[in-house]
């Protein structure tokens, strides 16, 4: 993806992430109905959620053929930032980590 190879022979390796993404939102929305997490008491959980919705798009973007390699790059660039921003939630349980610094 960053030195512009293409992906499209391998088909395992595009459906892999795809696999993964889904497998992780469905594991956090079981793990919130299973104990009981509302949104509305557990604000860390509902961001975490939206968090890992945000990645799954900025990973497909970034992995996406066809297009712009600035935006593909930018696209990864900001899948880290929110990975990072999903561990910081679930080490600190808070909507802003960067607080608790």
């Amino acid at each position: 993806m960053w030195q512009g190879k293409s992906l499209q022979s391998y088909t395992w390796k595009r459906q892999i992430p795809d696999t993964i993404d889904s497998v992780l939102f469905i594991s956090g929305v079981s793990l919130a109905y299973v104990f009981g997490f509302a949104p509305w008491y557990d604000s860390w959980l509902f961001a975490k959620l939206i968090a890992l919705l945000m990645y799954i798009v900025f990973g497909f973007m970034a992995l996406r053929e066809g297009s712009v390699l600035w935006l593909k790059r930018t696209c990864f660039m900001l899948a880290l930032l929110t990975a990072t921003y999903m561990i910081g939630i679930a080490h600190n349980k808070v909507i802003e980590p960067w607080y608790m610094l």
